[in-house]
């Protein structure tokens, strides 16, 4: 049995000799919009796929089926609306979102585009996956410029994706889809965290945002997948990027005995610049409690 797609071709074959005048207005408007259904909907199967590439699934909606805005095309000669890059090293970073780690941390130097490929990824997670994630940045403004990055994409992504995802509601900290899925932001704080339970928690910038470590802490025990992202700085973010390495485990302290196996991996780009992927392998039931070395000596000095 023809399928309704193969009829149209076949009526539009039959009419080419006339032209479009052997179809009437209406069934015009109803064959482009007919097409452009169908278009929307093969798209929308090839970037549902959970796999890192840039022929199919999140990167091939963000390099090529959406857009954001860039402030500064004029100095760079870019155009005000475009893609997101298409770097190699975005396949092995997208891999690692795609794995579902239960713990992932990413200490990298600026210009990698780690944070919006974190965001990204967020947005792509809720729309096709009806993940719910909390982003958690510095402050406000930065919450508020995460939240209209995402925005970006859902506003300029090609309309049958639109469509074929509404959004049920949307304000400046946060974006709901009307068939789940969800992408909130927040800024610094532990509190800011407890009110929520994500299916995926990301920090950015996290060896600077005020409480970061209590805030994971906070999200550790609601069982959401970690993503935490940040240049350097001395503290607890630190402490595990350069004492949890390949094969290295949990501190003796980490509660009920828990120990957590890590993979690592290091991402390049042009320029020297780069980012290191820290993988928590294992996943104990009850989750990863910890606390950085830092803050087990300042406990033990409280103690005495």
């Amino acid at each position: 049995m023809a399928t309704p797609t193969q009829s149209l071709i076949e009526q539009l074959r039959i009419h080419a000799a006339n032209g479009w005048q052997a179809f009437s207005d209406e069934q015009i408007d109803q064959s482009v919009a007919y097409l452009q259904r169908e278009r929307a909907e093969r798209i929308d199967a090839l970037c549902r796929q959970e796999k890192a590439s840039f022929e199919c699934g999140p990167l091939l909606w963000l390099t090529r089926h959406t857009k954001t805005e860039n402030p500064q095309y004029e100095e760079q000669g870019l155009p005000f609306l475009s893609g997101f890059p298409n770097h190699g090293y975005f396949v092995p970073l997208f891999e690692a979102f795609l794995a579902r780690h239960r713990q992932l941390y990413i200490p990298k130097s600026r210009t990698m585009m780690t944070s919006w490929a974190a965001a990204g990824f967020a947005t792509w997670a809720g729309q096709w996956k009806q993940e719910e994630t909390v982003i958690q940045t510095m402050n406000e403004d930065k919450a508020l410029h995460l939240i209209d990055y995402a925005s970006q994409l859902l506003r300029y992504q090609e309309p049958g994706l639109s469509r074929l995802h509404p959004i049920r509601k949307q304000n400046a900290f946060s974006i709901v889809w009307e068939h789940g899925g969800a992408v909130d932001a927040v800024p610094g704080g532990a509190d800011a965290i407890r009110s929520f339970h994500p299916s995926l928690f990301i920090q950015d910038e996290a060896a600077h945002i005020p409480e970061g470590e209590e805030s994971l802490n906070a999200v550790l025990p609601s069982q959401a997948r970690i993503i935490s992202i940040s240049t350097a700085a001395p503290g607890w973010f630190g402490d595990i990027c350069s004492e949890y390495g390949e094969g290295k485990e949990l501190p003796p302290y980490t509660k009920r005995g828990h120990r957590i196996q890590w993979t690592e991996e290091t991402l390049t780009r042009k320029g020297g610049m780069m980012a290191r992927l820290l993988f928590g392998r294992s996943t104990p039931k009850h989750g990863f409690p910890w606390k950085s070395r830092r803050t087990q000596d300042l406990q033990r000095k409280r103690e005495r």
